[in-house]
């Protein structure tokens, strides 16, 4: 767990995600490295491909024929550990919550109540990254609230991360970064055009 140094440097954004939770024991813990190895295989390839996109941006340039066939190839390995995990984790392809998020926790709208200290299992899904994770959280509060009535939803229900692991934090970080940036540049955009 982060302490509160490291919970202070943390980055909040208002998100929208594919979000599933669910009520574990403590017991279920011992699971939880063989079950996030399910979510590594595609992220994987989501980052290999990220960090090689200057390297293909070249050969592209050059050999075109080349870089047409390597994005058909890679495309069919993304559809085929998509199709794996999205089975596995049956989470949608569209985003289902708005919560705000950081590396150290969430908020987020629920049907469930969930107990005060109870320990819950969250399978996440970024966009627009597509980005799979798997983590265990701890719930710091569930109160009754009626923001979230008109989506059916009765329970405001915020959570530290207990079990995550550091690439998924990582992962969160940058995503939390990109998007703050993301809308400071529509911010501007908007404020451009409305003076425009």
């Amino acid at each position: 767990m982060s302490n509160p140094a490291e919970r202070r440097r943390y980055f909040r954004i208002d998100d929208q995600l594919s979000l599933q939770c669910r009520f574990i024991e403590n017991e279920a813990v011992e699971s939880f490295a063989y079950q996030r190895d399910m979510f590594s295989i595609y992220n994987t390839f989501l980052g290999k491909n990220e960090k090689k996109l200057p390297l293909f941006k070249v050969v592209e340039k050059k050999y075109s024929d080349v870089a047409e066939y390597l994005q058909f190839m890679d495309e069919k390995i993304n559809s085929l550990a998509k199709l794996f995990v999205s089975k596995e984790a049956m989470l949608p392809d569209v985003p289902t919550h708005n919560v705000n998020l950081s590396a150290q926790g969430m908020r987020f709208f629920s049907q469930e109540d969930y107990q005060k200290g109870g320990l819950i299992e969250m399978r996440v899904k970024l966009f627009p990254s597509r980005i799979f994770m798997m983590l265990y959280a701890r719930v710091v509060s569930c109160i009754v609230c009626s923001d979230g009535l008109e989506q059916g939803n009765q329970f405001l229900v915020s959570v530290d991360y207990e079990y995550i692991h550091e690439e998924d934090r990582e992962v969160i970080i940058k995503h939390t970064h990109k998007k703050q940036l993301r809308d400071l540049h529509n911010k501007k955009r908007d404020e451009t055009m409305s003076f425009g």
